[in-house]
């Protein structure tokens, strides 16, 4: 029995069963890389959509549903033009430098977006677009958590018996 999660650009309780065909099809072949042989294929992972051939794997591009989107309508020279493109740094936008001659830049991260001057990180506030970010308020929130008080570290364990 195969299983697939619904996307989020279907509405659970409205599934039609040509929209649940299709969620099941993927993984989808596209075809083959005309380098290496090897197979190109679009899938969904926990993460979201990626294209992957042998090794390499890259996300879609895009963000939320237009990713979803994406994976409906995208063919073999696309996926391999995504798989030609180095892998993001994470940067998402560059501020310029702060008072010391440090970069301060917008990182997309693990936890969400933060802006980093490469030695302290300050989380985005939620609700924030961080592209829209400016210099002033990337400083202001740099200042802010070097404000704030170091967490106190955990002692060391004890070996046990």
């Amino acid at each position: 029995m195969k299983r697939a999660s619904v996307w989020p650009i279907f509405d659970p309780a409205a599934l039609t069963l040509d929209q649940a065909l299709e969620l099941l099809a993927y993984p989808k072949v596209l075809g083959h890389h005309p380098a290496t042989g090897a197979q190109v294929t679009l899938q969904d992972g926990p993460h979201g959509p990626y294209v992957r051939c042998g090794d390499a794997i890259r996300s879609v591009p895009g963000h939320g549903d237009e990713r979803y989107a994406k994976l409906r309508t995208t063919g073999l020279e696309e996926a391999l033009a995504w798989l030609a493109a180095p892998r993001p740094t994470g940067i998402l936008r560059e501020l310029g430098k702060d008072p010391s001659g440090a970069d301060v830049v917008v990182k997309d991260g693990r936890y969400g977006p933060y802006v980093t001057d490469g030695k302290l990180n300050a989380t985005i506030p939620r609700g924030r677009d961080p592209l829209q970010i400016e210099l002033d308020d990337a400083l202001a929130l740099l200042a802010k958590k070097a404000a704030r008080p170091a967490r106190r570290s955990r002692p060391p364990r004890r070996a046990g018996p």
